[in-house]
């Protein structure tokens, strides 16, 4: 429920740290204020509150996570040794804060199987995964 990771993410705020210090870096970020105006995202995330900061957690840190936990264990049920990687597209957030909170999120990842490729895996498939949750718009 919204509430629990609300709680969770309101007892690890470093966490909320780690957002700034390490996936910003690794992952796109698009943060747009109410009127639609291009925010700078590292500063955006650090400041926000309430709506906006759960959702700027909910972002990086929730969106995909119940997806791959559930891709993850049905590949474990086969005996092919699957696994499920971030591809090098990696993952891209579209934050919208103000009245109307919103993200959007696509993480492409592949799934491999051992080989004797180089890498050591091999990939089967690649798929890009997209969620999008909107909060109801406040009054303003």
């Amino acid at each position: 429920s919204a509430a629990a990771r609300l709680r969770y993410y309101e007892a690890k705020p470093e966490l909320a740290e780690y957002t700034l210090t390490r996936e910003l870096a690794r992952n796109r970020f698009d943060v747009r204020d109410g009127a639609g105006n291009a925010l700078d995202a590292a500063t955006a995330l650090r400041d926000a509150t309430g709506d906006d900061a759960f959702l700027a957690r909910l972002a990086n840190q929730s969106l995909f996570g119940d997806v791959l936990a559930a891709l993850t264990e049905a590949l474990a049920t086969s005996e092919a040794q699957a696994a499920v990687a971030n591809a090098p597209a990696g993952a891209s957030y579209s934050l919208s804060m103000g009245a109307a909170p919103r993200v959007e999120g696509r993480l492409a990842v592949d799934v491999t199987v051992p080989s004797s490729v180089a890498s050591g895996r091999l990939a089967l498939a690649s798929l890009e995964l997209a969620a999008i949750v909107s909060l109801r718009p406040r009054a303003v």
